[in-house]
């Protein structure tokens, strides 16, 4: 359910600036691409946050970046059907063509490339890397709670066994 959420928070402005753009798609409308898709990821975290608080969800912004990797192709797809039928292309792509693309939207490696003619490499850049920075120091500041309230449970079991006169041994757990 994270997946969709995020791939559809990041997506879908993307796919919504394509229908509005169609012909005169242009620099303007990469940049907008590039600051609203993020926008609405970051809202969509963000709300997403307070729910997982209350339930036992396990990194909600490594969950909604897994669905923009994993479905960005399938949004792509869907904007150049919508592109090709709306401008009239001789013949659009054949059924195969299309069904060869669906089945490979779903590795991230065409995400990356679809995504670099689409105009959004920007904001998925942006939302990469947002994430894992922001995952990465909520990893290392729990960590680094975790080690401090160790080391002075550790700290106070030798003062303690020192106070009482009595040899104390403790094993450092801080490495678990």
């Amino acid at each position: 359910m994270l997946a969709v959420v995020g791939a559809l928070s990041f997506w879908l402005p993307d796919v919504i600036i394509h229908v509005l753009a169609l012909r005169s798609f242009d620099f303007p409308h990469v940049w907008a691409i590039t600051l609203v898709s993020p926008t609405t990821f970051l809202i969509a975290y963000l709300s997403l946050r307070r729910v997982a608080a209350h339930r036992d969800y396990g990194p909600v912004g490594i969950a909604m970046l897994l669905g923009v990797w994993s479905l960005g192709g399938l949004f792509m797809i869907v904007i150049i059907v919508i592109a090709t039928a709306a401008l009239g292309f001789a013949g659009g792509y054949h059924v195969g063509t299309l069904f060869m693309f669906l089945l490979f939207s779903w590795f991230p490696l065409l995400t990356w490339i679809m995504a670099t003619n689409d105009g959004s490499l920007g904001a998925l850049i942006i939302v990469t890397l947002g994430v894992l920075l922001f995952w990465g120091v909520r990893r290392y500041r729990l960590h680094a709670t975790r080690r401090v309230t160790v080391e002075n449970v550790w700290s106070a079991a030798r003062l303690q066994g020192r106070l009482l006169g009595r040899r104390t041994v403790c094993v450092n757990v801080s490495g678990l």
